[in-house]
């Protein structure tokens, strides 16, 4: 099903032919933000896939809830391959900024990444804020899939984690790094099974020679995305572009 009009997030979609109830801050917004009137249309998504076309019916008098009926419903699977993010955290609302960028180019998960020069680290009390960065950045995008935040992970806690898909070739590294290739000029070892895209960025002061030697020791493709120096949040929404660039859904690469 392809989203042609305004999606909304609610926490259950219905089938085709129920009416159900939007209400609180997401009514609020199909009303007063986008100016919704009974008989428009709209999509509805649960951030797992499922999403729905539905009519407006009625709306209550405090214009703080509105019903409205389902047409159709469908379900819409994440992106191959899965794309994931590991990023040093800038500081303040720099990673809001990164966050709602690589969701608009299509990443399906983060993970904040604790270096040894870090300067920005994750605490679980940002979570619900990031979430609804996350929300809002797909409902703009019509994304159906939203995102996951994983817990922070050092680069060696991270390469753990994928060691099995990195060794068996399912899963592509790709570094943000000056002195790395460009992407026209790198040699990426595609075999069309390709599962996992895992894109990583350091902090601006770089990775320390203990972590410079965890990135040494795996098959990282190091891309160059920038002559100049990059802040982390601009590092990561030029890694996740330039990697984006490339076909993956074909044989060809």
């Amino acid at each position: 099903m392809k989203i042609s009009e305004s999606m909304f997030f609610v926490e259950g979609v219905g089938r085709p032919g129920a009416v159900q109830r939007i209400a609180g801050p997401e009514a609020r917004h199909v009303l007063l933000s986008r100016r919704k009137s009974k008989g428009d249309w709209l999509f509805l998504t649960d951030g797992k896939g499922a999403v729905a076309r539905a009519c407006i019916q009625t709306i209550g008098s405090d214009r703080n809830s509105l019903d409205v009926r389902i047409a159709e419903s469908g379900h819409h699977a994440p992106s191959v391959p899965y794309r994931i993010l590991a990023s040093a955290v800038p500081k303040g609302e720099r990673q809001s900024t990164m966050l709602d960028m690589a969701v608009q180019l299509g990443i399906c998960g983060f993970v904040p990444l604790e270096c040894d020069f870090s300067t920005g680290h994750f605490r679980n009390a940002v979570r619900a804020r990031w979430h609804r960065v996350l929300i809002q950045s797909c409902k703009q995008c019509r994304q159906a899939c939203f995102p996951w935040i994983g817990e922070s992970m050092t680069p060696g806690q991270l390469f753990d984690n994928y060691r099995s898909e990195i060794a068996d070739g399912t899963c592509l590294v790709f570094l943000g790094d000056p002195a790395g290739e460009k992407l026209t000029d790198l040699d990426v070892p595609y075999n069309g099974e390709v599962e996992t895209l895992l894109m990583i960025v350091g902090p601006e002061g770089g990775f320390s020679d203990h972590e410079k030697s965890i990135l040494d020791r795996q098959n990282v493709l190091k891309l160059q995305l920038s002559k100049q120096t990059l802040r982390t949040e601009a590092a990561a929404v030029a890694l996740v572009s330039a990697v984006y660039q490339r076909n993956w859904n074909s044989n060809s690469g």
